[in-house]
């Protein structure tokens, strides 16, 4: 949980009651309050869920801020990685998924404050969401030849271009023309048939000039 936030008084009651109930689980999570800097309630937060039949975490990580596991599930993974300075928590959800099963406690059990200097949160949003498309490739890359659920080649490759595509718009606010470049280089590689789109080369254009 984010050291900005706060737990119910009855949190962690019903999350060790949730792994005694499913021994199989590897991890149990819930929705949450959304709070403002004061940590007075706004609403519910509703994305949060529990995986439909079928579903795979790796397309839509749907699990919130507040998240417990078992520690033998956790010394089955990779553990967290250092590597990672935003999103540790869907690197560290992806990995628990593929050890075990998630179960979800449907009841809002987690204060979250809407926090300027929120580590995930307005100007640092866009540096998570890079580090979220990373957990999902890396996500992948663990999961081929194996029976859990998995991106297609097609998914992963979309995850690359979309990664390098966006790397290539902040290059481009930072004014780095040669990165736009290589980084538009390699979102080509990654998805060829850009190259037959003109809103691609216009953009690209627009980078390198402006």
């Amino acid at each position: 949980l984010g050291g900005d936030d706060a737990l119910t008084t009855h949190a962690l009651e019903r999350m060790a009651k949730a792994h005694v109930d499913h021994p199989e689980a590897s991890m149990a999570n819930s929705t949450f309050f959304k709070c403002d800097e004061s940590l007075e309630v706004l609403h519910v937060y509703r994305h949060y869920r529990p995986l439909k039949p079928g579903e795979a975490l790796i397309r839509d990580i749907c699990i919130g801020s507040f998240a417990t596991f078992k520690r033998k599930a956790y010394l089955e993974t990779q553990g967290f990685d250092p590597a990672f300075k935003k999103a540790l928590d869907h690197d560290i959800y992806l990995k628990l998924d593929e050890v075990g099963e998630l179960v979800y406690v449907d009841e809002p059990l987690y204060l979250y404050r809407i926090n300027p200097n929120g580590i995930s949160q307005f100007e640092n949003g866009f540096k998570a969401a890079q580090y979220s498309l990373l957990a999902r490739y890396n996500a992948y890359l663990r999961r081929k030849g194996t029976n859990k659920a998995n991106l297609t080649p097609a998914e992963a490759r979309m995850i690359r271009k979309t990664w390098y595509l966006r790397e290539m718009h902040r290059s481009r606010i930072d004014g780095n023309r040669m990165q736009v470049f290589r980084l538009a280089q390699r979102a080509m590689v990654e998805r060829p048939e850009m190259m037959a789109e003109r809103s691609f080369w216009g953009n690209l254009a627009r980078s390198i000039v402006n």
